[in-house]
């Protein structure tokens, strides 16, 4: 599942950004995989001079969704992506 983060983002504007971020993901085959992680929203990002530098992080398996997420995403904010694994959990 792609996973969108929002990292200091204020709350409002994590809820702008998914919006946005949906009307830009809609014709995607696999848009009902993506999920929206807003739990950082309200926090800040500072860069080294102490300004505020808010961001979106892509996290997926598949470079080829982050290439395509990136590339649909990056007009909206600054981008990082990142290739992760996925274990699902086992049952007992």
């Amino acid at each position: 599942m792609p996973t969108l983060e929002l990292h200091g983002f204020a709350a409002a504007a994590a809820d702008k950004l998914v919006a946005e971020a949906r009307a830009l993901l809609d014709d995607l085959p696999y848009r009902e995989d993506i999920v929206f992680d807003s739990t950082r929203a309200g926090g800040k990002v500072l860069n080294w001079g102490g300004a505020e530098q808010p961001f979106i992080r892509i996290c997926s398996r598949s470079q080829e969704k982050l290439d395509e997420l990136r590339n649909r995403l990056v007009g909206l904010a600054d981008v990082e992506t990142l290739v992760i694994g996925f274990f699902p959990q086992m049952p007992e």
